[in-house]
């Protein structure tokens, strides 16, 4: 992600959800270099988090955040989409698939857990 679209992001994190939903916005599956990207829709919410609950959540590094989310792109487990409005990335959303087997104390079981973002 360059510098300029950096900008234009954040500037567009400022248009409500239905403009953003106008300019008809794209949905493609997210790959390792987009981690960076990623990195920078997550602080926009990450930070109100922050402001909201500072006594669990904690401050990040966005080198630390992008490194995070060049290993769940990585995984086989997860996906990852980006979606993009006018060719700027406006959001995203990743599943995890997670499985356990049966144990002594409960049965085998499997579910998703989403994570996402929109401007």
């Amino acid at each position: 992600m360059t510098e300029q679209s950096v900008t234009e992001l954040r500037s567009i994190q400022s248009i409500p959800y239905a403009a953003v939903a106008a300019v008809n916005p794209t949905i493609r599956r997210a790959v390792v270099g987009d981690e960076r990207t990623l990195a920078e829709l997550n602080a926009f919410v990450h930070e109100l988090h922050l402001r909201q609950n500072p006594t669990y959540f904690t401050p990040t590094d966005p080198e630390e955040v992008a490194a995070w989310f060049r290993g769940l792109l990585e995984s086989p487990t997860v996906k990852t989409w980006i979606a993009e409005a006018s060719a700027l990335p406006v959001g995203y959303v990743s599943v995890c698939w997670h499985e356990r087997a049966q144990n002594p104390f409960c049965r085998a079981r499997r579910w998703l857990e989403t994570a996402g973002w929109r401007t």
